[in-house]
């Protein structure tokens, strides 16, 4: 009993010594985790969480609001003015690599139709890791008593990537300090396990609670962000791809009728990607886990723009792909550069101009 416990007890001290702490309570939902986001984010009721107001550095700004790169607002808009909103992820709240606010598509596309004499304003109401499920959310709880003209909606590679079939191995393509694209991994990923009536009992031992999840790891009902330090765990999340397909239709057909109800003009942006059939030679000596996600990618976007193709009138939709697999428009597989956005603000401005502002005045 003696050797037991003294061997106990060195691998308890070898775990807590050396290894990064996990604490079993928060894994299985029995304790709040720490907001890995609280240093820029607040939580949210109806759409999970918006962005604190302040100044960021690279000169981005949010809003008292809590609109990513949007000017000063009042609810009330002034009298003949058309209001743009713009929902999105990353890409299009110019994060994930911060773009300064005036270098944000959406704050060059309505510089360009201000420039053609329309008077509008806006609102950047994306934010990175949004999906179209918080989008749906913000819309309904908070952006609809700013009275919308017109919804921009640009989804689709988020939606997705929480339904990879291995958020563990998701993988992001960008360049390296020389300059040469490569794979590597996200910070974290999204684990979630299924609570134990022995947890409460061996939670405050390091050794038990990995012992604990090696060989008892059922997948459990919510979700948390978990370090990439704990390899042992063998369990990975398994989604069909058919789940991320149908969240994202069902959320934007949502958007679409309540923009229906409420007489507002609804456009969807057929999402850019630096990844495309054009430029990926998959005779390179890759890594076959990256051929891999690159075809998996590739086939995400071709079911995002078929799903928007199902849902929108033609006059909806404004097709970006022009933009995809094309190096200087992008900073990584989906961020946009400032020369991206000056193309992207083009297209939409002029897509705006045709099918919102030139319909109006027949």
């Amino acid at each position: 009993v003696t050797t037991f416990l003294v061997c106990f007890l060195l691998i308890e001290i070898y775990f807590r010594a050396f290894q990064e702490p996990v604490n079993l309570l928060e894994l299985t939902g029995k304790k709040t985790t720490e907001n890995p986001m609280a240093d820029w984010a607040t939580n949210e009721p109806y759409f999970a969480y918006s962005a604190l107001p302040g100044m960021y550095a690279g000169d981005k700004s949010v809003n008292s609001f809590h609109f990513i790169s949007t000017p000063k607002l009042r609810l009330r808009k002034d009298s003949g003015v058309v209001r743009l909103v713009f929902l999105g992820e990353s890409s299009t709240a110019g994060t994930g690599k911060n773009l300064a606010d005036i270098e944000t598509w959406p704050y060059k596309v309505v510089q360009n139709l201000k420039d053609l004499n329309y008077s509008v304003d806006y609102i950047n109401a994306a934010c990175g890791g949004y999906t179209t499920f918080n989008s749906y959310g913000i819309l309904w709880s908070r952006l609809r008593f700013f009275s919308p003209d017109i919804i921009i909606i640009n989804h689709g590679w988020n939606d997705f990537s929480y339904f990879h079939e291995s958020k563990r191995q998701l993988i992001n393509r960008r360049k390296n300090d020389q300059g040469i694209y490569e794979g590597i991994y996200f910070k974290g990923y999204y684990q979630y396990f299924k609570p134990l009536k022995i947890d409460a009992w061996i939670a405050w031992s390091q050794w038990l609670s990995r012992f604990r999840f090696i060989f008892f790891s059922e997948q459990g009902v919510g979700e948390i962000i978990y370090d990439n330090e704990f390899e042992d765990i063998e369990d990975e999340l398994f989604y069909a791809d058919q789940n991320g397909k149908d969240a994202f239709k069902e959320n934007l057909w949502l958007i679409n009728e309540y923009c229906k109800i409420k007489k507002i003009a609804c456009f969807f942006c057929k999402q850019p990607t630096l990844i495309t059939n054009k430029n990926i030679d998959f005779d390179d000596d890759l890594e076959t886990n990256r051929i891999d996600f690159y075809r998996k990618e590739m086939d995400h976007f071709e079911a995002i723009y078929t799903i928007i193709d199902s849902l929108a009138q033609p006059h909806q939709i404004i097709d970006l792909t022009s933009v995809s697999g094309i190096e200087k428009y992008f900073w990584d597989h989906i961020h946009p550069s400032p020369e991206g956005t000056d193309i992207i603000a083009s297209i939409v401005a002029d897509s705006i101009r045709n099918n919102y502002f030139a319909t109006a005045n027949k």
